[in-house]
C-alpha cells in the first residue's frame, strides 16, 4: 500500500480565521484525518506522477477546491459507469484535454466530462478588512471587538500593524463595560464596540460583520464557466460525442436554483387581475430567455454543444463521505444523453414545441456514498 499523499504535511492545530477548503483538510483533528483517509482511499490506485501532482495541488491554496472537486467527480464517475478514462487522449479538441470520459449504458456511449469549481470570490476592499482582522487576533483580552467598517473612515491607506497598534493603546486599562470607541489612526479613524468577554481568551475574538459583502458567485459564474468549456470542446459536438459539464462547489449561492437560472433562465409567470385591479390568479408562463442554453428570441440554440450540466456537492460528516449529484440536461442539446439507474437525481422535460420545453424538477434528491 502506497504512503499516505499527506506524508510528512504539517497539521495545524486549529484554523485560522478565514478558513479554507485546504485548511480543514489538513488540520491536526479525528474528522480531518478521517476525510485524508478517504483521499487516500481515491487515489491509492493512481500512479506515482499523478499522485505526486494531486499532492501538489491540494496541497495549494489555489488549486486544493479544484482538485478536491476533479477528485469528487472521479469517484463519483467510478461507482456511477465503472472505469474512468483520466485525461482521455484521441478526442477530436484541437490538443486540449478534458478531465474525464466514461462509457455510459448498454451500447457504452462515450462521454466526456468536464469539471469547473465555483469558488468565494472575495472583493480588494474585503481582502483589506481581513487583513486587519488577522491583525486584531493578535490582542489578547477579556472583549469582543466588532468594528463598524461602514462609518469608519480611511482605513484602506492604513497599514494593518498601525490599526493594531491603535486598537491596543485604545483598550489598554479600559473597565468591563460596553464601549464604543473611534480610535484616530492618523487622518483615519476605525469606530467600533468593545463588549466584555466571560472570561480572558486567548484572542480579543474581534467579530467581523463583512462577510455578507463578499460576493456570490453563483448564476454568473455558471454562465461563464458554460461559455467558456463549451467554446474549448466544441469540436465534440460534430463528433457526436456527448460532453457535460460537472459543476463542483461548497460556496453558498452555488446550488440547485443557481444551476437552473443559469442553465435555463427565469420561470415566468402571468398576473391575472379582476375588474377591481386585485389578483385573480397566476399561470405558468414559460422560461425567459435568459438561460445559457434557452433558444435566443429568434429561436436558435445557444451551447448545443453542452449535453447537460452537473452539479455536484459534497457532503462529508460522521457517516462518511457523500455526494449530492443532479443531473440537468440540455433539451435543445446537438448530442443528448440519458443517464440509467435512479442513484442521482434529474431534471426532466417535455417538449411544447420546437424550441419550448416544460422542465420538472426531481422530487426527490438521493446522496451517491463515496466512502
Amino acid at each position: 500500500m502506497p504512503p499516505s499523499i499527506f506524508q510528512g504535511v504539517q497539521r495545524p492545530q486549529r484554523l485560522p480565521r478565514y478558513a479554507t477548503l485546504r485548511d480543514h483538510l489538513l488540520l491536526d483533528y479525528p474528522a480531518a484525518a478521517r476525510l485524508r483517509r478517504i483521499v487516500d482511499a481515491w487515489v491509492r490506485a493512481d500512479p506515482p506522477a499523478l499522485r505526486s501532482k494531486i499532492r501538489t495541488d491540494l496541497l495549494g491554496e489555489s488549486n486544493c477546491p479544484g482538485t478536491f472537486s476533479e477528485l469528487v467527480l472521479r469517484e463519483v464517475l467510478k461507482r456511477k459507469f465503472g472505469p474512468v478514462q483520466q485525461e482521455p487522449k484521441g478526442l477530436p479538441v484541437g490538443g486540449k484535454t478534458p478531465d474525464f470520459a466514461v462509457r455510459v449504458g448498454r451500447l457504452g456511449k462515450q462521454v466526456v466530462f468536464e469539471s469547473t469549481t465555483i469558488v468565494e470570490k472575495v472583493n480588494p476592499l474585503i481582502h483589506r478588512r481581513r487583513d486587519v482582522m488577522r491583525r486584531l487576533d493578535r490582542i489578547s483580552g477579556p472583549w469582543h471587538l466588532i468594528p463598524h467598517w461602514v462609518p469608519s473612515s480611511g482605513l484602506e491607506s492604513v497599514r494593518p500593524s498601525l490599526i493594531e497598534a491603535a486598537v491596543r493603546k485604545a483598550i489598554a486599562g479600559l473597565p468591563p463595560a460596553e464601549h464604543e470607541l473611534e480610535i484616530p489612526i492618523g487622518t483615519a479613524f476605525l469606530r467600533a464596540v468593545l463588549v466584555p468577554a466571560s472570561r480572558n481568551l486567548e484572542s480579543i475574538v474581534a467579530i467581523d460583520a463583512s462577510a455578507p459583502v463578499v460576493t456570490n458567485p453563483g448564476v454568473a459564474s455558471i454562465k461563464k464557466d458554460i461559455e467558456a468549456k463549451v467554446g474549448r470542446y466544441h469540436r465534440l459536438k460534430d463528433a457526436g460525442i456527448p460532453f457535460i459539464l460537472a459543476v463542483g462547489s461548497s460556496v453558498q449561492g452555488v446550488d440547485f436554483e443557481a444551476l437552473w437560472r443559469a442553465m435555463y433562465g427565469n420561470d415566468r409567470v402571468t398576473i391575472k387581475l379582476d375588474r377591481r385591479g386585485h389578483v385573480s390568479g397566476a399561470e405558468p408562463a414559460g422560461l425567459d430567455f435568459s438561460g445559457a442554453v434557452t433558444p435566443n428570441r429568434d429561436g436558435q440554440p445557444r451551447y448545443s454543444t453542452l449535453s447537460a450540466a452537473w452539479l455536484v456537492r459534497w457532503i462529508f460528516d460522521s457517516s462518511g463521505m457523500f455526494a449530492d449529484v443532479v443531473h440537468f440536461p440540455n433539451p435543445w442539446a446537438e448530442n443528448r444523453i440519458g443517464i440509467p439507474g435512479r442513484d442521482i437525481a434529474r431534471v426532466r422535460f417535455h417538449r411544447i414545441n420546437q424550441h419550448q420545453v416544460k422542465l420538472i424538477a426531481p422530487r426527490r434528491r438521493r446522496l451517491l456514498k463515496l466512502s
